[in-house]
């Protein structure tokens, strides 16, 4: 494995040039990314300090937005600052070491924040589809060694390709001066696209689907029963109640999709 690195010229796609070139794209990219950090940072403290300073915000489900919302934290703390800087200069002025860190440090938020989706999705397919065994399958213990899994999976899986994910690559590779990019072999990009991305959303869309099939019958059912009594004090009253409920569900399933 033969690695090149140089400064590369600003005509080359892998270039990383020290002065700064601003756009208004660039400039747009900066404002929104920089808004959107500070949204996030104080968005998430919020429900950070709202779910620990009340004991009884402690349930199951608040628990796993607490760890949502820690995740989203840091993410808009430690990777959105950076990144803003790199949409008006692609270059990484903090050296080869602080690249790979920030990478990790990229990749186990990132994977952390959808393990953490995707925990929520599981919780909400119990309390819509199996309501009876809630309480027994998704307890504060139970719900406190998934986010500890989550966290621990994490952070180990994304050791991987800063490890193993480069041993095997064949070539020659360039690596600009300035530019923090981590080398990884052809195999392991498709193989960590699915298992970090594709996987974890398939699963969620799967149970949205079903929750919203679950929940669209249980408030058909419910409409059935209460037809009569409906029908003499408000005859569309429960109509426009199951189209306003099957919109909103269709926008979640929409959102996470």
């Amino acid at each position: 494995m033969e690695f090149l690195e140089h400064h590369c010229f600003h005509h080359r796609n892998t270039s990383c040039s020290l002065d700064f070139h601003l756009t208004y794209v660039n400039v747009f990219l900066f404002l929104y990314i920089s808004a959107v950090s500070v949204l996030t940072v104080f968005g998430n403290l919020l429900v950070i300090i709202s779910i620990t300073a009340f004991k009884q915000l402690h349930t199951p489900t608040n628990l796993l937005i607490l760890s949502l919302a820690l995740s989203d934290f840091l993410v808009g703390i430690c990777v959105m600052p950076v990144e803003s800087l790199r949409s008006i200069n692609s270059c990484f002025y903090m050296g080869k070491s602080h690249c790979r860190i920030f990478h990790v440090i990229m990749s186990v938020l990132g994977s952390a924040s959808l393990i953490n989706i995707m925990l929520v999705a599981i919780d909400r397919y119990f309390a819509v589809c199996e309501p009876l065994m809630y309480m027994s399958k998704m307890t504060i213990r139970k719900t406190m060694m998934c986010i500890s899994l989550g966290w621990t999976v994490s952070f180990c899986y994304n050791l991987v390709p800063m490890n193993l994910g480069n041993t095997n690559l064949t070539g020659t590779t360039v690596f600009c001066l300035r530019e923090c990019a981590v080398a990884v072999s052809n195999a392991w990009g498709p193989t960590d696209l699915i298992v970090s991305f594709i996987a974890p959303c398939t699963v969620m869309v799967i149970l949205y689907i079903r929750i919203l099939t679950v929940a669209l019958r249980q408030a058909k059912a419910i409409s059935i029963t209460s037809k009569k009594m409906a029908s003499q004090k408000n005859p569309k009253s429960f109509r426009k109640s199951e189209v306003k409920a099957t919109k909103t569900l269709s926008i979640i399933v929409f959102v996470y999709v």
